[in-house]
């Protein structure tokens, strides 16, 4: 909203306002009353195989708000009243907005049965926003006659950004390979300000009271998770990350005379979180008691390195959790075969 340059305005009071329009609606008997703008973007996707199972999805959402109130004309406030008196117009200048983007992406595979030899789960999201909001007098305007003046701008903005991925292979110990990752970027950049411009042939000069005020709330929430259950080969990766970048600017450009108070106000408050949670299950355990089982504790108990429980606490997307870490490995009474193994010694196991 805008007075375009070259306008000329008289007037006993102004508003150049741009904010959010409010939505009444029933939820439950009861009235709700929605002003935010609101960006979801969601990729699903899952396989099962009895052999190769392959899934992966990407979530990308790009958002552009810009919100703008100014004047680029010539405004005159002062007026006379029925008595002959000169008044003076109060005038407000504000750009507010609230927003809310979400992007999900998440992956499950379970290659299953005795062939089910790998499972690769991937999936990709991101958030990229971009907000300017400006509430401003421009270079060389004029507004004069004005009593009180508020010049603000203000920002409410959430970004919330999940990845998950989740691959099962259950094959038997010699062919199990689970594969899966899950990467999660938001890149944040707002741009909050309030200010008044390069004088014009006019002086900004008010009887009140001057506010210029910029406000920006931003809230990031990022998480990654990467789950992978195979039972010889486990990888699992999980990648978050959060660049947000925040101007909160109010300033003036211009000499301002006033009768009363002249504020300048700038309030900023960001809230970045990036969660990765990786977790793997493979392997086999040590032979006839040699060498330790890598499923228990250091202190030989299940409480503190109890890799299974841990991991397959968070494989709710499947249909079900393996027994074991392990798979014993079985003895060839081949002698040939044996002859055809590659030994490790004894002491570097």
């Amino acid at each position: 909203a805008y007075i375009a340059q070259g306008t000329i305005v008289e007037a006993q009071g102004l508003e150049i306002k741009v904010g959010m329009t409010e939505i009444e609606s029933e939820n439950e008997g009861e009235t709700v009353i929605d002003d935010t703008n609101t960006h979801v973007v969601e990729a699903i996707s899952g396989a099962g195989a009895a052999n190769v199972g392959v899934a992966g999805s990407a979530a990308i959402n790009v958002v552009v708000n810009t919100v703008l109130a100014h004047n680029d004309g010539s405004v005159t406030l002062s007026y006379k009243d029925e008595n002959g008196d000169t008044q003076y117009g109060d005038a407000v200048i504000s750009a507010a907005s609230k927003n809310e983007s979400t992007t999900k992406a998440g992956a499950t595979v379970i290659a299953q049965g005795e062939e089910g030899s790998a499972g690769v789960g991937a999936s990709f999201a991101t958030n990229i926003i971009a907000n300017i909001i400006e509430a401003y007098i421009e270079d060389g305007a004029i507004l004069t006659g004005a009593k009180d003046l508020t010049i603000s701008a203000s920002l409410d903005n959430t970004t919330l950004t999940e990845a998950s991925a989740g691959a099962q292979a259950e094959a038997d110990a010699s062919t199990g390979v689970s594969v899966n990752g899950a990467v999660a970027l938001a890149v944040v950049v707002n741009d909050v300000k309030a200010q008044a411009g390069t004088p014009g042939t006019i002086p900004l000069e008010i009887t009140g009271n001057l506010i210029l005020q910029a406000t920006n709330i931003n809230r990031v929430n990022t998480k990654a998770s990467g789950k992978a259950l195979g039972s010889k080969v486990g990888v699992g990766l999980a990648v978050a990350l959060n660049v947000v970048v925040d101007n909160t600017i109010a300033t003036t450009s211009r000499a301002l005379i006033a009768g009363g108070d002249i504020t300048f106000k700038a309030q900023g408050a960001t809230s970045s979180s990036a969660i990765a949670e990786a977790g793997v299950n493979g392997g086999e355990t040590g032979e006839s008691g040699e060498g330790e089982d890598q499923s228990k504790g250091t202190d030989g108990t299940d409480e503190e390195g109890d890799v299974d429980k841990k991991v397959n606490k968070h494989l709710d997307f499947l249909n079900k959790t393996s027994e074991e870490k392990g798979i014993d490995s079985k003895e060839d009474d081949n002698p040939e075969d044996e002859k055809d193994e590659t030994k490790v010694p004894e002491k570097t196991r």
